[in-house]
């Protein structure tokens, strides 16, 4: 299934705002869930391929593939944090093998990473981050480092991996803030942004503008992990939901 984002007429003047910061320094824009951060992350890749070589970093491959269809039509490359690491090392270094971390399931050593590609030189004339908050910052400063400029879009609150609360800091030190953050909600109606900020545990969502129906707490009974799952794959065909732990 491909990517469908609004055109171009219908982004908000905040959003155009930021789509179009100039390429002269390397930018991070903040953005809460539902504010457009991967909408303007594919506009902004699409845009800078025009003048020349672009790539669009993102987390894991199914979100590579779901973004690919959107932005390699224009010219732009998508690759997952290790699919790009595995990239470079075989075109800039002439090597398949990449450098892992010894007991840690095959992880990547970022920090050998960055040694070794530290002289490659400039290779790219943008770059640009969706959901750079889960970004190694090994990986993030390398990058920084083979191209022209990058653009981060970030979201502290959504960190998946743990321990990098601190994130945003290091990508400041190397991007600047754009003045304009994200802070409209287009995602979701009121009633499921007033209830996601009951389980936030630091900054809320972004304002909602438009109303729809209130949500429902479903509890399922049943202890049996096969059930439990078979319970969400149907639920997540038709609804949206947030899962959360019993743990009285």
């Amino acid at each position: 299934m491909g990517f469908i984002i609004p055109d171009y007429a219908s982004l908000d003047p905040e959003q155009k705002e930021i789509l179009n910061l100039n390429v002269s320094k390397n930018w991070v824009i903040q953005g809460g869930p539902g504010t457009g951060k991967t909408v303007l992350a594919i506009y902004r890749a699409a845009q800078l391929a025009k003048y020349g070589k672009t790539v669009l970093l993102v987390y894991n491959r199914p979100l590579k593939l779901f973004l690919a269809e959107a932005v390699e039509s224009k010219g732009c490359e998508v690759k997952t944090y290790n699919e790009w690491v595995t990239d470079a090392y075989k075109n800039y270094l002439g090597r398949k093998k990449v450098p892992r971390i010894s007991g840690k399931r095959g992880q990547l050593d970022y920090a050998q990473v960055e040694k070794d590609l530290y002289n490659v030189g400039e290779k790219y004339l943008h770059a640009i981050f969706d959901e750079a908050q889960d970004c190694p910052f090994e990986l993030l400063r390398t990058v920084e480092r083979m191209s022209k400029n990058i653009t981060c879009f970030v979201d502290p609150n959504q960190e998946i991996l743990p321990g990098k609360l601190e994130s945003l800091d290091m990508i400041k030190t190397l991007c600047v803030e754009a003045q304009y953050p994200l802070t409209r909600n287009f995602r979701n109606t009121k009633q499921v942004r007033d209830a996601s900020a009951i389980f936030c545990r630091g900054a809320q969502p972004a304002i909602a503008f438009f109303n729809g129906p209130k949500p429902e707490l479903i509890e399922f009974p049943s202890r049996d992990y096969e059930d439990l799952t078979d319970f969400i794959c149907d639920f997540c065909e038709d609804h949206i939901g947030v899962l959360r732990p019993d743990y009285n």
